[in-house]
């Protein structure tokens, strides 16, 4: 079996109260910083029982691929120090991976990557000469290695490191996003790692909009839309919305609320009722307010968290079923007819019949030859019944108004 080349790991969330790898006080909410969770210990030394099989020496290099600190609604302070721990053991004297580590952010870490470009921008400005022009900022990083790029790293994830494993620790985190290239050494198999928030249409609502709002813009001049024209187009809504507004201070403690109400219908309910009292508050003349309430609390009900109607699945189970009823019995419906109509054009038939072969019998009962002469109208007359039994009664306006009038 060879070696264990590179471990990528993602989505770790620490300082998340709702992730596992973040230990809690016991019945509080409360991030406990002196000690690992079980699960993230139980996640270190499966990673070391399978890197020790490696016949070489060598470790494996150790891949970030975002949402490793949890910056959307959990604070800095406990991602940090959850962080810390986890390196004391991934990366220590002692330590399980290779001192090179990749770090790709995600959206919920999307803010360390902001302050990685700004500093990446304030590199080339500083080794430009007056004389010359300034481009435009970039997004993005290059995916692979090159001599003639610089290194970028983020300043806060090299003060966590200095600080957990000293300043003489030899550890290097090279940032890279949004997109990682490794190669063979042939080159001939290449590997690309993505976190993945471009693969979901949330991430590009900006874009979407701007195709919305101006539909008659200029085609680009590439044939597909690159990821640094997204990064660029939706950074601010992807910083704002998952990586800094839950982290705004008591206003981003309510936006933790908010979001863990969204997992339960009935924690949804307050909420919805406070806001329908929120906006009608704010509505003129103020005796209509209490009304206004009631059908915001009701519309935001009704779309959100319905009361009265059943859940979905009980909803899609009963409109089937009922579905079901009707075809069962407009085919019952439409056997009953078919059945009649069989009856009666053997009826016809047999008339015919004796009308054809038995003039005598002609001459003593002329109503046969009528039956015959009237076959085809008889026929038709059954068809209009048949639709007409399928299209179901249609009502009398005349006889409707007669009887409201009496």
């Amino acid at each position: 079996m060879p070696d264990v080349r590179y471990v990528c790991l993602s989505d770790l969330h620490f300082g998340a109260e709702n992730s596992i790898l973040t230990r809690l006080d016991p019945d509080t909410l409360r991030v406990d910083h002196t000690k690992p969770s079980p699960a993230l210990e139980g996640l270190l030394a499966c990673l070391r029982s399978v890197t020790e099989r490696n016949e070489g020496s060598r470790k494996p290099t150790l891949i970030l691929a975002g949402d490793i600190f949890e910056l959307a609604l959990a604070r800095d302070n406990d991602a940090a120090m959850v962080f810390e721990m986890f390196v004391q053991q991934a990366l220590g004297p002692d330590g399980i991976f290779d001192s090179n580590v990749y770090f790709i952010p995600g959206n919920h870490d999307h803010h360390l990557w902001e302050g990685v470009r700004e500093k990446q921008y304030s590199d080339y400005v500083r080794a430009r000469p007056p004389t010359e022009q300034l481009e435009p900022p970039w997004h993005v990083t290059r995916m692979r290695e090159t001599a003639t790029q610089r290194q970028v790293s983020s300043d806060l994830v090299t003060s966590l490191l200095d600080r957990a494993l000293g300043q003489r620790s030899g550890v290097n985190v090279r940032v890279v996003y949004p997109n990682l290239a490794l190669d063979t050494p042939s080159s001939n198999r290449h590997v690309f790692i993505h976190h993945g928030q471009f693969l979901e249409a949330m991430y590009t609502i900006m874009s979407t909009a701007r195709d919305m709002v101006f539909p008659n813009q200029l085609p680009p001049p590439w044939t597909e839309t690159p990821v640094w024209a997204w990064e660029a187009e939706n950074f601010a809504w992807i910083d704002f919305f998952w990586s800094t507004l839950g982290r705004s201070g008591a206003v981003g403690r309510d936006v933790g609320v908010i979001y863990a109400s969204l997992q339960s219908l009935d924690a949804l309910r307050p909420l919805n009722r406070n806001l329908a009292r929120g906006l009608a508050g704010r509505a003129r003349p103020k005796i209509l307010q209490r009304m206004y309430a009631r059908v915001l609390a009701w519309v935001f009900d009704a779309r959100r968290t319905p009361t009265r109607a059943r859940p979905c699945h009980l909803r899609v189970r009963a409109h089937a079923q009922a579905v079901r009823g009707r075809s069962t019995i407009r085919r019952i419906r439409e056997s009953r007819l078919r059945l009649q109509h069989r009856r009666m054009g053997r009826r016809l038939h047999r008339a015919a019949a004796a009308a054809r072969g038995r003039s005598r019998s002609l001459r003593r009962r002329p109503e046969l030859g009528i039956l015959a002469l009237l076959q085809p109208v008889k026929r038709s007359v059954v068809v209009l019944r048949w639709r007409r039994a399928l299209r179901g009664p249609k009502p009398v306006r005349g006889e409707a108004r007669r009887a409201g009038a009496t």
